[in-house]
């Protein structure tokens, strides 16, 4: 299973942005084994790809909890503490089966990244490289984070490819993500701290 983000048609890239886009995929390289990127292909291809970087669930996320049945998993939106042991081991995970999945578990996931600000539409911290308005790569395609499976079909017989044609793609979560939604959600939080502000200046008065 693969985790990661893609976007809804082919990057058209000139040479200079082709050249960031690779660097900042090299970058992600270095910091999740077993990474597959593509810039995306032509819709009217067979066997077409979206734009996409992804890497295998369990050597991608920063934290994961596993916690078993009747136990309480971990509150969302608070750090996650994950057992040291655990990581260890799931580092080393080449294939979904490795790591043993329990259905009665519940398996909490967190990730971040600082190579995009959201808030912004911009990506940041590539080395010698200022911010960049993602719309330059992406246009007005937005982002979708994804996790998938590919059947085995795919990966191994006859016809096995590297690829990961989207027509073959078996989606568990696609959930879309643009600028629009993070400006309001940016704007509604700054209406919250001001209200919230605002309330503790009248209650101290």
């Amino acid at each position: 299973m693969y985790v990661g983000a893609e976007a809804g048609n082919k990057l058209e890239l000139g040479l200079i942005t082709k050249s960031i886009a690779r660097a900042a995929i090299q970058l992600a390289s270095a910091m999740a084994s077993n990474l597959h990127s593509s810039l995306g292909d032509m819709k009217g291809k067979d066997l077409y790809q979206l734009p996409h970087v992804v890497a295998p669930l369990f050597t991608t996320f920063d934290k994961i909890i596993v916690t078993p049945e009747g136990e309480i998993p971990p509150p969302l939106g608070t750090p996650f503490i994950e057992d040291l042991e655990y990581r260890k081991q799931r580092l080393k995970f080449h294939k979904f089966k490795d790591a043993n999945i329990n259905l009665t578990n519940t398996y909490s996931f967190s990730v971040n990244t600082s190579n995009i600000n959201l808030i912004t539409w911009t990506l940041c911290g590539i080395p010698m490289v200022r911010p960049m308005d993602l719309r330059i790569f992406l246009a007005d395609s937005p982002i979708r984070l994804v996790g998938y499976e590919i059947p085995d079909s795919i990966t191994s017989g006859p016809n096995k490819t590297t690829d990961h044609p989207v027509k073959e793609l078996n989606y568990v979560f696609n959930m879309k993500v643009c600028m629009f939604i993070c400006v309001c959600v940016y704007m509604y939080l700054c209406v919250f701290i001001f209200m919230y502000s605002y309330g503790n200046v009248c209650m101290y008065v």
